[in-house]
């Protein structure tokens, strides 16, 4: 089993993202700093739903409450990320 422990000063926290507009979250997403090779955000929904249909290449109805989706983009620069790939989803209903 694969263990991934982050430790609590590479976590921050954005007020911004309390968010159910997927321009802002997009607008935040872009806006991040390019030392950073890969982020993970908690948000809400329409913006993340949104979000990860405009940015992945497969459409999701919807993403529930705990749901976990991953995306990789072909670009070095967050202000530039455009249409990527949808590399994983896993949703509660798929640990049943």
């Amino acid at each position: 089993m694969l263990k991934i422990f982050i430790s609590n000063e590479n976590i921050v926290f954005k007020e911004e993202l309390y968010t159910f507009d997927e321009n802002n979250l997009e607008r935040i997403v872009k806006s991040l700093n390019n030392k950073y090779d890969n982020v993970i955000l908690f948000g809400h929904n329409e913006a993340i739903t949104n979000f990860v249909n405009k940015f992945g290449d497969i459409f999701i109805e919807n993403v529930p409450t705990s749901g976990f989706v991953s995306l990789k983009f072909d670009s070095d620069n967050w202000q530039f990320i455009d249409k990527g790939k949808t590399i994983k989803t896993l949703f509660p209903k798929d640990l049943k």
